[in-house]
């Protein structure tokens, strides 16, 4: 069963019978049925509550991250000045200061602040709410790019009756994200457009969170790490375009993602 409407997947996946995880090829291939995103029934919420809990405890739930994050936005930008002017080709360079940031924030390693550059201008998470085109760009091309166009599949853990259909225990639920990110009855005839201005109120001053937005999954198995995932993703675009201005390669014909 495919879950096209925002409201409904919130809806049903806020139900616990549908907090079961089907086995498929990905999760069997990531974590051989293991781990937060693939176990399920009581080891699933053990896992759950106990990551919450130490991920609270070393602050990666808190705005105080960001001091780790910014270490690494230092280090991309340091890499990106030596390559002025020329293409810079793959995507694997952002893997490494991601993951580094998430480990600094769980070793706690110490920031020397002495290596950022303009530290008052981009110092805070905070600084979010004073750059909503930003933010705007960010929500815009989560929805346009739409990497996990399915979610995780989720099995009925028992027989459930939901708005008329009768799902049995065992039957498999999945988010069609794709099909709600690209729906021209939520988002207008420009759905294909790069149109940051959507998720911008008329003054363009305000970031407007819309529901229909969910590149994280929504429910009780929506993505625990997505408050940290979006700090990240804030920051290093904003030091990205703080810093440099950005073209397409001349020898790219479509570029959109």
């Amino acid at each position: 069963h495919h879950i096209s409407d925002p409201k409904l997947a919130k809806e049903i996946f806020s139900d616990i019978n549908t907090t079961g995880r089907a086995q498929n090829a990905v999760t069997s291939y990531l974590a051989n049925g293991y781990g937060i995103v693939a176990a399920q029934d009581q080891i699933w919420e053990t896992q759950r509550r106990f990551t919450l809990r130490k991920l609270r405890d070393v602050g990666v739930l808190k705005s105080s991250i960001e001091e780790f994050i910014m270490k690494e936005t230092a280090t991309l930008t340091d890499f990106f000045k030596e390559r002025v002017g020329k293409p810079i080709p793959g995507i694997k360079l952002y893997n490494g200061p991601v993951v580094n940031a998430l480990w600094r924030t769980i070793s706690g390693e110490t920031i020397d602040w002495a290596a950022l550059e303009k530290p008052a201008i981009l110092k805070s998470v905070e600084y979010l709410v004073k750059l909503p085109y930003t933010e705007a760009i960010i929500l815009e091309t989560l929805r346009l790019s739409s990497i996990i166009p399915l979610g995780i599949p989720h099995q009925m853990l028992a027989d459930t009756e939901f708005q008329g259909l009768f799902l049995p225990k065992g039957a498999t639920v999945v988010t069609n994200a794709y099909g709600i990110h690209y729906d021209p009855k939520i988002w207008g005839d420009d759905v294909n457009k790069f149109r940051p201005e959507r998720f911008l109120s008329n003054d363009k001053k305000h970031v407007i969170r819309h529901e229909a937005l969910i590149p994280f999954s929504v429910g009780r198995r929506s993505c625990i790490g997505e408050g940290f995932a979006r700090d990240v993703i804030f920051l290093f675009v904003a030091s990205i375009l703080q810093k440099f201005n950005l073209e397409p390669d001349p020898g790219l014909s479509d570029c959109r993602y």
